[in-house]
């Protein structure tokens, strides 16, 4: 590994990386081995600022690129573009282009999806995968996740689960894209313990038709929400929309018919998993975060971040890196 540098000396480089068809704009910082860090929903690779520096200052290469459909990355208009052999294909392509034949990976919420399955398709390329939020699940439930989300909420009172609202093309953008100040300070708020109060947050329902209506906002932005990366992340969705990343839960049943073929396999790079103490996604999947240790061979820990919300890597910056490089220290590096 190269030799640790001061985090203060370290500087962030941005760059534009082609992959097959696509353009992926991405940050990356130090020099060493390659650690590629995929974000969620709805951010951009913006949000992992306070890991790349201190994962350069440790001597590795670290990358984050803007998810396909976010940021100054190409926006593929139909949705099924957006499916898990897409996004799994992007970040393999992505080393590639980088030119490594292997990485570690680190992702939260539908980047710890991307992080997990890649792992799980290519062990060869993947050497460890570190994933934040988002469980995996080897089991394939019977029925399509679509179709158990419906039976969440009550329809007849216009009350959806957030993910069956963002179904129908058209609908949920309509009401993201209509205010883009709004809607970014309100999922960045409002999933923090302190807009939250209840960690099954309100807002993972709808109500009259609409998602963020009842989602209060701060008179004071939290601490940890830069006004930098806050204009960043306003500037980045005013430009490009929110259907593009919508189009990532459009493919939720495509993707449950896509992976049947690894229906129980077991993820066998060495891994971890931290999630915030009060995640809103712990309201609806916490057997699976329970039964965690069925899905890995080599899970080395799982561990929950007191008093964080679902955006647990800038919320706790220093507690996620010290996870995170506790859990690097424990890796064999290929050269």
């Amino acid at each position: 590994m190269a030799s640790s540098e001061p985090e203060e000396t370290v500087e962030i480089e941005k760059n534009v990386v082609k992959i097959a068809d696509l353009e992926l704009f991405c940050l990356s910082a130090g020099e060493g081995p390659l650690v590629v860090l995929c974000h969620g929903f709805p951010q951009t690779a913006m949000c992992f600022e306070g890991q790349l520096l201190h994962l350069a200052s440790l001597g590795y290469r670290a990358v984050a690129p803007d998810m396909r459909g976010y940021g100054g990355s190409s926006k593929p208009y139909e949705a099924t573009k957006y499916s898990i052999l897409h996004l799994t294909g992007d970040i393999i392509s992505l080393i590639e282009a980088l030119g490594e034949s292997h990485a570690v990976l680190v992702g939260h919420d539908w980047g710890a999806n991307v992080a997990w399955y890649s792992a799980l398709f290519r062990p060869d390329v993947i050497d460890a995968v570190f994933g934040m939020s988002v469980t995996y699940r080897p089991i394939r439930p019977k029925l399509s996740p679509v179709s158990i989300f419906s039976k969440m909420g009550d329809p007849s009172q216009n009350r959806l689960f957030y993910m069956v609202y963002f179904q129908k093309e058209g609908l949920a953008e309509a009401e993201f894209d209509a205010d883009p100040e709004g809607t970014i300070r309100k999922f960045l708020y409002g999933v923090t313990p302190d807009g939250v109060g209840d960690p099954g947050w309100s807002a993972t329902y709808t109500s009259s038709g609409r998602l963020l209506d009842q989602v209060r906002l701060p008179k004071e932005t939290p601490p940890w929400l830069s006004e930098g990366y806050l204009a960043q992340s306003i500037r980045s969705f005013r430009e490009g929309g929110f259907r593009p990343p919508l189009n990532y839960y459009r493919n939720l049943d495509i993707n449950w018919e896509l992976t049947r073929a690894f229906n129980g396999q077991k993820i066998t790079v060495p891994s971890a998993f931290i999630v915030g103490e009060n995640d809103m996604v712990r309201s609806f999947s916490r057997r699976s975060e329970d039964e965690l240790e069925l899905g890995f061979t080599d899970l080395r820990f799982k561990r929950v971040i007191k008093g964080a919300g679902h955006w647990v890597q800038q919320e706790k910056t220093g507690e996620v890196n010290a996870n995170l490089e506790e859990f690097l220290a424990t890796l064999h590096h290929r050269s």
